[in-house]
């Protein structure tokens, strides 16, 4: 069985059109709570994507970052469009550069932000894509520093593990924040 990797993703300052089509793009068909790979890339690249099984690994691999992934819980919470990423074994780094692309040519000032974690805590980390920025960072979390025990009986526990993709994502955007000002000031 392949590894899990569960991304949590935040899309931020879209206008009122881009958040349309963003929500019509990942929309799951109706009938299903999910969208895969299949359906974005018939919605995304107008039903040209490979149909031999091997070649569609290696599509999605080079287009996407990962074999397979499916979206789910893709909702507008007012301020930002929010939903969560399972894929095979990584984080789809290439999906969420070219969600970030598509949107920031409709409206620069978007922001693609969020946290990922493997199921089996290796890696966690956050990352923050945006105009002409990305930043991408594994927290120090690894499977042999985890207490399995505990994680599995203590709440406190595994909400301190969590917090630590928090503070990374919070850190990010601080980072991408003073970049921001930085070029401003000049």
């Amino acid at each position: 069985m392949a590894n899990s990797m569960y991304t949590w993703v935040q899309i931020e300052n879209l206008n009122s059109g881009s958040k349309e089509e963003l929500l019509t793009l990942l929309a799951p068909e109706s009938g299903s709570y999910q969208l895969d790979a299949t359906q974005f890339s018939e919605r995304y690249f107008e039903g040209n994507e490979p149909s031999e099984s091997y070649d569609k690994y290696s599509f999605r691999i080079d287009e996407y970052g990962a074999k397979w992934w499916y979206i789910n819980d893709c909702y507008d919470n007012g301020d930002a469009i929010e939903f969560n990423i399972e894929s095979a074994w990584s984080v789809p780094q290439s999906l969420l550069e070219k969600l970030r692309n598509w949107l920031v040519a409709k409206n620069e000032n978007v922001i693609v932000r969020g946290t990922y974690e493997d199921e089996s805590y290796n890696p966690t980390g956050a990352f923050i894509y945006a105009k002409d920025y990305d930043d991408i960072e594994d927290t120090d979390l690894d499977a042999e520093s985890i207490d399995w025990d505990k994680m599995w009986e203590d709440d406190e526990y595994r909400d301190g593990l969590d917090q630590k993709r928090f503070d990374l994502a919070d850190s990010l955007f601080e980072s991408y924040q003073e970049t921001l000002k930085e070029n401003k000031d000049g």
